[in-house]
């Protein structure tokens, strides 16, 4: 789909950019002050956008916590496949 273009973004990729923008300021905030702490308005601050347009993105606050746990969990993931994947760094002798 194109569309108009905005500050050289086209809407789907303005889209693609709130919603990364807001999976940030979840994971940030969440992080500092908890669920319960944090609310649409602070997060829509955090990541420069309007109340508006986070709504477009995910339907709730609840919506935005899941997909920040997602990827807190697949990142989580990710680095454990990589922690336990063979070195390819040749051995070296440690000096005795």
């Amino acid at each position: 789909m194109t569309g108009r273009t905005y500050h050289k973004m086209i809407a789907d990729q303005r889209s693609d950019d709130r919603r990364a923008r807001l999976l940030a300021a979840g994971c940030q905030l969440f992080a500092d002050w908890g669920y319960y702490g944090v609310g649409v308005r602070q997060l829509c601050t955090h990541a420069n956008t309007s109340a508006r347009a986070f709504y477009e993105v995910f339907p709730s606050t609840d919506a935005l916590f899941v997909e920040v746990y997602k990827a807190v969990a697949r990142n989580a993931l990710n680095a454990m496949r990589d922690a336990s994947r063979p070195s390819t760094m040749p051995r070296c002798a440690w000096p005795r």
